[in-house]
């Protein structure tokens, strides 16, 4: 339920600033990262593939994965019946992954370089993300 889940996130948020406690806040609900998050990180095949203080994520994403999580949202000014988006493939099989980068097979920007290595985990301007073909404007 909607309204139970803002109720404890509201209690969350204040026994945090009351007690000055860290919280980590694992969800699917991007919405309800984004209302309680300083920071927020996105893990893709048991790796972070991308982390950045919440403002600057919903603003600019750098990791394929995150844009499409992102854009698979659902629209509350879409009209009624509309599609939600999807991110095209399946998920890896988390005891055998792939050698590469495990989102390289549902990416549409995967080149050659995914598929052979890991892409490391890259520290810039206060963010990190592991792409070695990040996307570099605003969406």
């Amino acid at each position: 339920d909607v309204t139970i889940q803002m109720q404890i996130l509201v209690l969350l948020k204040r026994q945090q600033r009351e007690t000055g406690m860290a919280m980590i806040f694992i969800s699917h609900d991007l919405a309800a990262v984004g209302g309680i998050a300083d920071e927020v990180a996105v893990m893709y095949g048991g790796r972070f593939v991308e982390q950045a203080p919440t403002e600057e994520f919903f603003k600019v994403r750098h990791m394929p994965y995150s844009e499409a999580l992102l854009k698979a949202r659902p629209n509350p000014f879409a009209a009624r019946g509309a599609r939600l988006e999807s991110i095209p493939g399946r998920p890896p099989d988390l005891t055998a992954l792939p050698p590469g980068c495990s989102f390289a097979a549902r990416c549409t920007r995967a080149q050659p370089d995914c598929i052979e290595s890991i892409p490391p985990l890259v520290s810039e301007a206060g963010r990190r993300h592991a792409c070695f073909h990040p996307i570099t404007s605003a969406a």
